[in-house]
């Protein structure tokens, strides 16, 4: 790494990396690191992605595999699954980021690739998209994407041997140009064509050479996720099974052996005043500028086990979109109960329905019996 650092003005000027295979945007990678090592308030993410890089170029070296096309390859396929979903809904980018495979994000605030799949509603309601989809076409940083939730693209080495594209193949996705004989004698493909809510038409993967002795090695993609979503122990299943045998690596259980709804307040209510299966000695009231009626909830902590889930290793890029869909699916329960459960509804002490009843017109008193796990993923 070279850096050249202006003593005039005080101020690095540019980063620079040297790679063993070098990547077809080498420059934007250079361009992000320097602004991240000028500015100390990024510090953190210019180590985090420096130590990606050298991942990835000491995987290249030990394995003999350019992992950096390997990126480029998922990073291709997210760009054209993204365009192909911007076409079917007229650039109807919002739903894309709610419904479809997520708005694609390169070298943005992380190298490599990114996908931004969910935000909270109010995050939605106070985002400019035609600004975003503008930024986005132009290819330049959208710091608004920054806020949401988002999956991360990278690789790491595997214990298992994996099979990647060879060079000469930049995609998974077979699009309609393909020369298809050529790639039914060189290509194991999924075994079935994919269907996907937004697109008209299904689509159909490559899943490996079938010549392996070229481009396999002990590594493997993973998905970081930011911020980590807290699942129940149904969702982590079901990841895992998504997975495949990568899925004991995948869930982190809470340290602290809290409920998924204990861990949904920690930052409100401090851990050591919960315990599992007790009525906390609280009450969370939510007021409404247009009705006299203050709702009061009542929570009680059951005993539902939480996974805390990081990273998810994966293959095929085929596997992200099912990936996507689960943490929605977790996320809007997660928002549903944030929505009651809140610092603007925290009253440290309880409050009983008399001396609530004077202080307001009327008033709702909600019990909050916990959704069932297994009813998740069929509830939205």
């Amino acid at each position: 790494m070279d850096i050249k650092f202006d003593e005039t003005a005080h101020k690095i000027v540019q980063v620079t990396i040297t790679y063993t295979h070098k990547p077809e945007d080498d420059d934007r990678i250079d361009n992000l690191l320097t602004l991240q090592l000028s500015n100390f308030r990024y510090f953190k993410l210019f180590k985090k992605n420096l130590q990606a890089l050298a991942t990835l170029d000491t995987l290249s070296k030990i394995y003999s595999a350019n992992c950096f096309h390997c990126i480029r390859c998922i990073s291709n396929d997210v760009k054209s699954i993204y365009e192909k979903e911007f076409s079917a809904l007229a650039g109807d980018i919002q739903k894309i980021l709610t419904d479809g495979h997520g708005i694609p994000l390169f070298h943005v605030e992380r190298v490599g690739p990114s996908i931004a799949y969910w935000a909270p509603k109010f995050r939605i309601h106070e985002t400019d998209w035609n600004n975003v989809k503008d930024i986005i076409a132009k290819g330049d940083s959208c710091e608004s994407l920054g806020l949401f939730y988002q999956l991360w693209i990278m690789m790491e080495e595997s214990r298992s041997r994996n099979t990647f594209l060879p060079i000469e193949r930049n995609h998974y996705l077979i699009e309609e140009n393909d020369d298809e004989y050529e790639l039914l004698q060189s290509y194991d493909f999924m075994p079935q064509d994919l269907t996907f809510p937004l697109l008209p038409t299904p689509l159909k993967f490559l899943q490996q050479p079938k010549d392996d002795s070229q481009t396999s090695a002990n590594i493997q993609f993973v998905l970081w996720l930011f911020p980590p979503v807290y699942v129940t122990d149904t969702v982590a299943k079901e990841i895992e099974d998504l997975a495949g045998f990568f899925g004991s690596r995948i869930m982190t259980d809470d340290p602290k052996s809290l409920s998924l709804e204990q861990l949904l307040i920690s930052d409100i209510v401090p851990p050591a005043k919960m315990t599992r299966g007790s009525t906390m000695d609280v009450s969370w009231e939510k007021k409404f500028e247009d009705s006299p009626y203050t709702q009061i909830y009542t929570l009680d902590i059951k005993h539902t086990n939480a996974k805390k889930i990081e990273r998810i290793p994966f293959i095929y890029p085929f596997q992200i979109f099912s990936f996507i869909e689960i943490l929605r699916q977790q996320l809007v329960y997660n928002a549903l109960f944030q929505s009651c459960f809140n610092s603007s509804t925290y009253c440290p002490q309880r409050i009983s329905s008399q001396s609530s009843a004077a202080n307001f017109e009327g008033l709702i008193r909600i019990l909050y019996l916990p959704i069932p796990t297994s009813f998740i993923l069929t509830l939205f």
